[in-house]
Parts: structure tokens; C-alpha cells; sequence
């Protein structure tokens, strides 16, 4: 069940009990999290019809090797060393030419802590609500046996905005924040994954670069499926395809609600939503029957999903303390009564009489 989903089937599951139908309704229209996605002009230009015959005929090499690259088993970060040095060679021979600044901008994810063996899907604790559930069995041995499995430590990108797409990821284990830069070229995190989510399906099915830069929060274990793989399963199943088809859907409706939430909820209300769909990502009961719930963002970036200035987040969080909603620590949030959190969301979505 997703978060989204969650969030409204507490709200539903209250009204029930409540026996009023029309509150459960109301929840039902409850969306997810605010969001800024805020467009970001692309800085890496190229000269147009400046390719050397060299660069073209090594990147057309580089990429014969990579396509079979779950067949050789290859090391995705051989791989990723093998193009940027590649890159490198050709933007100076673009800045040669042009008596200039190299135009060519790559930027390479963060090396990854370990490169290791990964347990197999068949075994994976999150494959019953992952996007790969539909795999038959001998569909899922293809996928476990070409899979690389690796390791990142908190604050490394798993990859960048912009960058090309090599394949798709499947996170096994942690929690990650997918960033956009502003038009101040800040960092803004604009959603965030934990086990079973899959990073980077939007840009390998619009052939395009990654929409986002993914971070690790936490130590993280992460499954990349090449390319070539994942073309190969969604020939065989076509409903895992439809599954991911589904998936994108879904995300165009979320951000509609996110729009609409925007504009028409205060930040209140915003604030406790949040922390609804946070808590369905981690928290734990304490010995007092408080539901505590794990900050895995600073405010600043708590901030900015709710659309909010910092010292204005603050302000709320003070207002929920002081009406005993919540208490919060840097990194934790405590709910006494769960109730209260939901009233804050109700109070705001109720329609006016």
C-alpha cells in the first residue's frame, strides 16, 4: 500500500468509527505531500555539427560494449569511468576547436562504498510490492542473475540530473531524496524512496536524462538492472510495462493534488500531512503509546517539500507543540494522539457549509 494510500486510509478508517461516512469520503481526496518541481533551464550545450569522426566512432564503441552489459557481468562504475573519461577527451577537443571554455559538462555519481553479490529476488523481502511482483519465475531469474548490487553510504548520489540513462534502479534497502535544483541552482528535494521503490524508470521510458539527482539518506543497498535487461522483461511480460505505465499515471495525478493542495491548504495543514505520510515510512511506538516518527531531512529541505520558507516551518512547528499535537526533536517527531494530527488535516479539507 502506498503512502499516499495511507494517509487516506486513516483518515477512513477514523470516519467509520466514527459512523460518518461523509468525513471517510472527504479523506479519500486527501494527496500527497507538497512538492517543488520547478524547471531548470539545461546548462550542458554542445556545438551543433561539431562532433571529431574520432569521438563519434569511440562513442559508438563504448556504447557496443556497454549494451551487453549484463551478459559480461560488467562493473557498472568500469562502466562509468570508461565514458567519462571518453567525455573528458571529447570536450577538449571541443574547446581546441572553438578557442574556448569546454562546453561539455559531465557530472559522475558519487563512487559507491562497495560493489557486492546481492541476495537474490526470489529472496528479496520487498518483491511482493515492488514494480517486478508480475515476473514469472524464470522472468525473475533473468532479472536476479544479470542484477548488480551495491552499497552507499549516507550523502552519495546514486546519479545526477541530467545524465544519461544506463538503466534502472531498485532500492533493497535505506531511504533516498530525489533533488531538483531552483532557479537559484539550489538543491530542492521534491520526493523521497525507501525498499521496494523504483529510481529512474521516467527517464529510461522517455529516453531522456534523469529528471533528478537520488541521494542516500541512509546507508542504502541498491540493485541496478541494466538497460538491455530491462528491455528484454518488458518483451516477455507486458505486464510489468503496464505495471510501470500505471505507476507514471498515478505520479501525474499526485502532482496534480499537489498543485491544488498548494494553492488552496494552509501550511498547517501541509505540516501535518507530512508528517502523515512520514510516518507511514518510519516510526515507532515509545513506551507512552506516542507514535514516533523519524525525520529522515533536515527543516531546511522539510521546508521546501511543503513549499515553505524555513523560519516559517518553524513557526508551524512551534504552533503544534503548543497545541500538544506533536514535539519535535531535530531528526524525530512525537505524536501523542494520533487524532489530533488527523484533525489538522480534516479541519482543513472539510468542504464549507
Amino acid at each position: 500500500m502506498g503512502h499516499e494510500e495511507g494517509v487516506r486510509r486513516a483518515l477512513h478508517d477514523r470516519a467509520l468509527a466514527r459512523g460518518s461516512v461523509e468525513v471517510a469520503e472527504r479523506g479519500e481526496q486527501t494527496g500527497p505531500r507538497v512538492r517543488l518541481q520547478q524547471h531548470v533551464p539545461r546548462s550542458e550545450a554542445q556545438p551543433p555539427g561539431e562532433d571529431h569522426p574520432d569521438s563519434q566512432g569511440r562513442v559508438a564503441g563504448v556504447l557496443e560494449d556497454l549494451s551487453p552489459l549484463h551478459a559480461h557481468r560488467l562493473d557498472v562504475r568500469v562502466a562509468a569511468e570508461r565514458l567519462d573519461r571518453l567525455f573528458v577527451t571529447h570536450a577538449v577537443q571541443c574547446r581546441d576547436r572553438a578557442s574556448g571554455p569546454a562546453l561539455i559538462q559531465i557530472k559522475r555519481p558519487t563512487k559507491m562504498k562497495s560493489v557486492r553479490p546481492s541476495p537474490s529476488c526470489f529472496t528479496c523481502q520487498n518483491r511482493d510490492r515492488s514494480d517486478w511482483c508480475s515476473l514469472s519465475d524464470d522472468e525473475m531469474k533473468v532479472l536476479s542473475g544479470h542484477k548488480v548490487g551495491n552499497t552507499y553510504a549516507p550523502g552519495q548520489v546514486i546519479f545526477y540530473e541530467g545524465n544519461a540513462c544506463l538503466g534502472i534502479h531498485c532500492i533493497e534497502d535505506g531511504s533516498i531524496a530525489l533533488k531538483k535544483g531552483d532557479t537559484a541552482g539550489e538543491p530542492v528535494v521534491v520526493g523521497l524512496r525507501g525498499p521496494g521503490d523504483t529510481l529512474g524508470y521516467l527517464a529510461y521510458f522517455s529516453g531522456k536524462g534523469y529528471s533528478s539527482t537520488a541521494v542516500a539518506l541512509t546507508h542504502s543497498r541498491i540493485c541496478f538492472i541494466d538497460r538491455a535487461v530491462v528491455r528484454t522483461l518488458l518483451q516477455r511480460n507486458p505486464t510489468l510495462g503496464l505495471g510501470f505505465l500505471k505507476k507514471m499515471a498515478n505520479q501525474v495525478a499526485d502532482a496534480e493534488r499537489d498543485k491544488v493542495r498548494a494553492m488552496t491548504l494552509p501550511l498547517r495543514a501541509r505540516v501535518a500531512h507530512l508528517l502523515l505520510v512520514l510516518k507511514d515510512r518510519s516510526a515507532s511506538v515509545d513506551g507512552s503509546g506516542s507514535i514516533v516518527i523519524d525525520l529522515p531531512l533536515p527543516r531546511r529541505d522539510l521546508a521546501a517539500m511543503v513549499g515553505a520558507r524555513p523560519e516559517s516551518l518553524s513557526r508551524v512547528l512551534r504552533e503544534l507543540e503548543k497545541a500538544g499535537v506533536a514535539r519535535f526533536a531535530p531528526r524525530q517527531a512525537v505524536v501523542p494522539d494520533l487524532d489530533a494530527l488527523l484533525d489538522e488535516v480534516e479541519r482543513e479539507e472539510a468542504p464549507s457549509p
